[in-house]
């Protein structure tokens, strides 16, 4: 796997500075990142400033097919709030923002024996992303739970429609609506901290998006766990790929819900079952079981992290929200975290310190060398992550970069939080801001004198309400 140094996400931020200040309004031919940054009624394409006339239309069609060059980072730039613009046939929008999904999936209780695959619609749609104009590219609804028609959460796929559109290095976009993150922070603070931990995770900013030039709303704009995803994490992205679903773990009766992403190697989850074989050996042969199967430090770190900042949605608290990779060789598995809306969770909520409902995070704390890669993954991040400063700086950031266009929001107004409050973006966010320092003394105390007891693994009589995110086709 490649590693990112600790705070590297942080710097990041305090190179690129705040709110875009010290970028250079181009003229015509000048070099540019974005359209913001050419003067007038310019626009940038492939980083040059140019009259749209002068460059066709400044668009993507069926005609050109080149493979552009990664420039992905100016669509997840955590400094920038992107621009997307989506025009289609308003029957079309109307079949979109309303497409109801199939949730039979759902009624066997937590363990399928198959995936909730997508059901959902693709439509065709011209996106203008950041000034640039994709034609005919696929557009469809995303998700379980948050599917609100008036400002739905989206997947758009360039190339669903046209072989090989890849505007800025990009097959596609992922847009959540924040139904369930009404503080509009919690799923990029969440993913930073990750990347700043040196664990595998999306990047993530903001999108200001319009409907035939309706205002929309503001969405979280993640990056979609695909090929180039891993390809950047890891050093072959031709390993195996599988994401958790409807309550899945490695257990016989709840492997059936983890989707395969890559079913041109492992149609049958052999590599997801391997773990669960070794999750059978008895204590004192668990941890060389799962060494060659499992880079445990990696997922130490993977699950101090959902422990830490509450992922009470994610793989060890829930059996959910989450993605496992096998790279080719040596063959082990890393953890991604994945739906992260609902971190961050307030104190009275009384989540523990450590996560331990899935089987995996389960076996391994009642083993005391387990227990031992916790601690020590948890006091790392602690030492080297969890700057106080910096986290309450971010928070600051955030919220002076998204406080506008949440106050335009259409949608906003009208919603409430998972509370069933009214939303309100200032309180929510004091919450993180709360959070911050008080987690920190949870978990010293939990390294301080660690508990001994672990949670009972539900069953499949259990029931169970957590949704799984969304289905997809394969990377």
């Amino acid at each position: 796997m490649k590693t990112a140094g600790f705070l590297m996400f942080f710097i990041a931020l305090h190179i690129a500075g705040c709110d875009g200040e010290g970028s250079i309004l181009a003229g015509k031919g000048g070099e540019c990142d974005k359209s913001a940054d050419c003067e007038g009624d310019l626009r940038c394409i492939n980083q040059v400033c140019v009259d749209s006339a002068d460059a066709g239309t400044g668009s993507h069609t069926d005609a050109d097919k080149t493979e552009e060059k990664d420039r992905s980072d100016l669509i997840y730039d955590p400094t920038t709030v992107i621009g997307v613009e989506i025009e289609m046939d308003p029957n079309d929008w109307e079949t979109v923002r309303n497409d109801v999904r199939d949730l039979s999936c759902t009624e066997g209780g937590p363990c399928n024996a198959e995936p909730c695959t997508s059901t959902y619609v693709w439509k065709s749609a011209t996106v203008t992303l950041e000034g640039e104009v994709i034609e005919n590219a696929g557009i469809r609804k995303k998700g379980m739970s948050s599917v609100d028609p008036e400002k739905p959460s989206l997947k758009i796929k360039f190339d669903k429609f046209v072989e090989g559109q890849h505007p800025f290095g990009m097959e596609r976009l992922t847009l959540n609506n924040n139904e369930a993150d009404l503080a509009f922070i919690r799923q990029c603070l969440g993913y930073g901290i990750f990347l700043a931990a040196g664990s595998p995770a999306p990047r993530c900013n903001y999108a200001r998006v319009t409907v035939n030039g309706e205002l929309i709303g503001l969405y979280s704009n993640l990056e979609p766990i695909k090929k180039r995803f891993l390809a950047r994490h890891f050093d072959d992205n031709d390993g195996d790929l599988y994401e958790s679903g409807w309550s899945s773990d490695f257990r016989d009766e709840w492997m059936g819900s983890y989707e395969v992403k890559t079913t041109d190697t492992d149609p049958d989850r052999t590599r997801i079952a391997a773990v669960a074989e070794a999750l059978d050996a008895p204590d004192e042969e668990l941890l060389s079981a799962l060494e060659p199967l499992v880079d445990l430090e990696a997922f130490a770190t993977f699950w101090a992290l959902e422990s830490l900042i509450a992922h009470g949605d994610g793989y060890t608290a829930d059996h959910n929200n989450s993605f496992f990779y096998f790279e080719p060789e040596p063959g082990r598995m890393y953890g991604i975290p994945w739906g992260m809306d609902k971190c961050f969770i307030p104190p009275e909520y009384a989540m523990p310190p450590v996560f331990t409902t899935s089987i995996l995070p389960n076996r391994l704390y009642q083993l005391p060398g387990g227990r031992q890669l916790y601690y020590d993954a948890l006091q790392r991040i602690l030492d080297e992550v969890w700057d106080e400063a910096d986290l309450l700086a971010e928070i600051d950031r955030m919220e002076a970069l998204i406080a506008p266009y949440v106050d335009e929001d259409p949608w906003y107004a009208t919603a409430s939080d998972w509370s069933g409050n009214p939303a309100e973006l200032a309180p929510l966010i004091q919450e993180l801001r709360d959070y911050v320092p008080a987690k920190r003394a949870q978990m010293e105390a939990a390294i301080a004198s660690p508990p001994t007891e672990v949670e009972e693994l539900a069953d499949c009589d259990d029931g169970g309400d957590d949704k799984p995110d969304d289905g997809d086709d394969k990377v």
